[in-house]
């Protein structure tokens, strides 16, 4: 394709997508220009509703259709979806001239995605998790870059520039030339979609609507962020029919599907708004994060399969998009999207949404109370394991009891306090209150820990009851509830083989037992 005509491709795709979008900024009037008179050249005109939440415009963009589909096509992550690929296969093929820009971008991309799986957290004692905690972190990260950089470029031809330092100079041109080829195909999908160039002004028309800028609002003010400082803009992108609506964040810019023959509805207005959510907690303080993300861990736990899922995020953007923002929009009880996600994500967002109401109708900030009222929620909702209380504990033990434990997880994140140094345990234990404890230990080590724990008597009744129950048995799981968050895993094994088995029995438990847990 000459330059020519990829400049007439890459005009018609601005036409279809700018025609009859409206405008691409916040309607109305912010509450600080309350009571100003909006002019035009005619005269005074009607003042508008008052807007006090964030500015959020919505406007298609053309390098993002495009970037979408690429990434679609190319099939860089395996467990994508097909659909994107398989509509584009059907309909064009892949010919000898994609196919190897494809492969190229496939690396190119996969590459992106483990530099940010790669990135190492740094982490403390006192900050077992980071100094961001679980949060969404304030600095975009290499995936992130990269799209914002899409998203701001004029045209393809503009990537090889403006990449530079984010990918290689030759995976940029080829992800440059990559575009250039398939432009004009995106067009044509578009082009044929009906009422697609309505999708930006439907949206923002929702987004505008008084509750959901007054929901916005509240929950700036829950977490501690001025209105007037936020900006949001969202694009649109083409789905193909059989794909479900899907958005995710970029920097603020905020990414929303829309399959073919849909309309804009309450779903996009769900997901944009639970994007936005996320935006706001990854501009709280590292301070707050910190403090919220432990209060929370302390009393729910993590995921022990995914460590670095912090259930609190999701509670949190499924509850304000899909509990508070969609029925705001919608017409109807029928017209209110499903709960996203699986049967525990779905019962923890309805869980959340009453408490996220009532805290945003209080006024009240996110602190650590309201972490430890959510984290009573998840409780309920998913009864935690005694593995998921593993990452960032306290640990008392002698290296060869640890060896058995460290195998069966994929990252061995915890603090040790050897029993062959003068430590002074309950003094440790006063210094993280809330902070899961394992003690993996002998018999001569339940014998002489209680003169350690002097004056700890739930402590050292449980390293009794331990030791009596190891006289009889090869191996047992005492657990103690600490005082205020966390737990206390006390176990006991005979020998070296029988604490191999008690590693085994741990991490399969399925809840936290009340009762002791025993082997022979």
């Amino acid at each position: 394709m000459s330059r020519l005509s990829f400049g007439m491709s890459w005009s018609l795709l601005a036409l279809i997508l700018i025609a009859g979008c409206g405008p691409a900024n916040k309607t109305g009037i912010r509450a600080d220009d309350q009571g100003k008179t909006a002019t035009t050249d005619s005269g005074p005109s009607v003042v508008k509703a008052t807007k006090v939440g964030p500015t959020v415009g919505v406007k298609h963009n053309m390098m993002a259709e495009v970037m979408h589909v690429l990434e679609g096509v190319s099939r860089w992550n395996r467990r994508m979806s097909m659909a994107v690929f398989k509509g584009f296969e059907e309909r064009y093929g892949i010919d000898e001239e994609l196919r190897p820009l494809l492969k190229k971008v496939a690396f190119a991309r996969l590459e992106l995605w483990e530099k940010g799986w790669k990135s190492q957290v740094k982490r403390s004692f006192e900050q077992p998790f980071g100094s961001e905690g679980l949060m969404p972190p304030a600095e975009a990260d290499h995936l992130s870059r990269f799209w914002q950089v899409v998203l701001a470029a004029s045209e393809p031809a503009a990537l090889k520039r403006s990449l530079a330092g984010v990918l290689e100079p030759a995976d940029a041109e080829a992800l440059a030339e990559a575009m250039r080829v398939i432009t004009p195909k995106v067009v044509e999908i578009i082009k044929g979609v009906p009422s697609y160039q309505l999708a930006a002004g439907d949206l923002q028309r929702m987004l505008d609507k008084p509750a959901v800028d007054g929901l916005l609002a509240q929950l700036a003010k829950f977490f501690g962020l001025a209105s007037s400082d936020l900006r949001f803009t969202v694009h649109p992108f083409w789905l193909p029919a059989s794909e479900a609506s899907h958005a995710m964040a970029y920097g603020d810019h905020i990414l929303v599907g829309l399959p073919e023959g849909k309309r804009v509805g309450p779903e996009q207005v769900a997901l944009v708004v639970a994007q936005i959510t996320r935006r706001m907690m990854a501009k709280l303080s590292a301070k707050q994060k910190v403090l919220v993300t432990g209060r929370f861990v302390e009393r729910a736990g993590l995921d022990s399969k995914w460590p670095d899922r912090l259930f609190l995020v999701e509670m949190l953007a499924d509850a304000a998009g899909f509990g508070l923002a969609a029925p705001m929009v919608a017409e109807g009880p029928a017209q209110v999207p499903a709960w996203p996600g699986d049967d525990v994500n779905k019962r923890l967002a309805e869980a959340t949404t009453g408490l996220l109401r009532a805290t945003l109708k209080s006024g009240k900030k996110l602190d650590g109370a309201f972490a430890i009222r959510a984290a009573k929620l998840c409780e309920q909702v998913r009864a935690p394991k005694p593995a998921d209380f593993v990452d960032g504990a306290m640990v008392i033990a002698q290296e060869p009891a640890l060896k058995p434990f460290k195998a069966q997880v994929q990252r061995w994140m915890v603090w040790k306090f050897p029993l062959n140094r003068k430590y002074n345990y309950p003094l440790k234990l006063d210094y993280a209150p809330g902070r899961s404890v394992l003690m993996m230990l002998t018999p001569r080590d339940l014998g002489s820990l209680p003169k350690r724990f002097a004056g700890r008597q739930k402590i050292v009744h449980a390293f009794k009851a331990a030791l009596a129950v190891l006289k009889k048995h090869k191996g047992v799981i005492v657990t103690v509830p600490r005082d205020s968050r966390g737990y206390i895993f006390i176990i006991g094994a005979a020998g070296p083989k029988a604490m191999e088995k008690m590693a085994d029995t741990f991490f399969a438990q399925k809840t936290i037992s009340k009762k002791p847990v025993v082997i022979d």
